[in-house]
């Protein structure tokens, strides 16, 4: 017995020695495919704002929840307020944050000012875009919703 666990153990190293790091999988790479074909069941739904109106130099709302109905974690969530004229993104929370890793729903709750001095304007439409994505670094396939509000002064 003694004898035969050396043995064994010479034999096992001989084999892992002989396979070249081509003959290997590269464990990132499959990582990043296997999460690019992952179905989490995400959903946003967002709750404030509504489709509507909001006043400069007030506060919005912002209510949004994330969830798998798949009862997968929710890995990344991102809130982002659009001017729907321009390209200038004048809210851009919580960046990219990372919630419990247990959780399968998370809601996101902040008051956004709609202040002059933050960039926002009377009578211009903007865009509260709500995104999930899996667990991987960089947004690959997300999950989107989006309302359209207006300010009025």
């Amino acid at each position: 017995m003694r004898k035969a666990l050396p043995e064994s153990l010479i034999c096992f190293l001989l084999i892992f020695c002989s396979c070249s790091k081509e003959d290997l999988p590269d464990a990132v790479a499959l990582k990043n495919q296997n999460q690019k074909e992952m179905d989490y069941g995400y959903h946003t739904h967002i709750y404030a704002p509504e489709d509507s109106v909001g006043y400069l130099e007030d506060d919005l709302q912002v209510y949004v929840t994330f969830e798998s109905h798949k009862g997968l974690p929710v890995y990344h969530i991102h809130v982002l307020i659009i001017d729907a004229e321009s390209p200038d993104t004048l809210y851009n929370a919580p960046g990219d944050y990372l919630p419990d890793k247990l959780a399968t729903v998370y809601n996101y709750v902040d008051e956004v000012r709609l202040s002059k001095e933050e960039g926002y304007r009377s009578d211009r439409r903007y865009r509260l875009v709500a995104r999930v994505w899996g667990d991987n670094d960089e947004p690959g396939p997300t999950v989107s919703e989006e309302v359209v509000f207006k300010i009025e002064e």
